[in-house]
């Protein structure tokens, strides 16, 4: 399930016409790494950590230009 959301957002992103920033290029490749190493249980389901991380990592993924419009005023 957290893998089919991950990449599909990163097809999403990839998809789009506009030049993506550095930092969100980092947030899809730590997303999709944490995404294939609960899937080839390198990280344990049952560690709390994971869930934490990829939770925070997938709000600044998804409000980038938020974040960066908020403290360019």
């Amino acid at each position: 399930m957290v893998t089919m959301g991950v990449f599909g957002a990163l097809v999403l992103r990839a998809l789009s016409d506009d030049p993506q920033p550095k930092v969100l290029t980092f947030l899809g490749v730590a997303l999709a790494g944490l995404a294939l190493a609960l899937n080839h249980h390198i990280v344990g389901w049952e560690s709390g950590w994971w869930f934490a991380v990829s939770l925070l990592l997938a709000l600044l993924y998804a409000l980038w230009e938020r974040i960066v419009n908020w403290f360019s005023i």
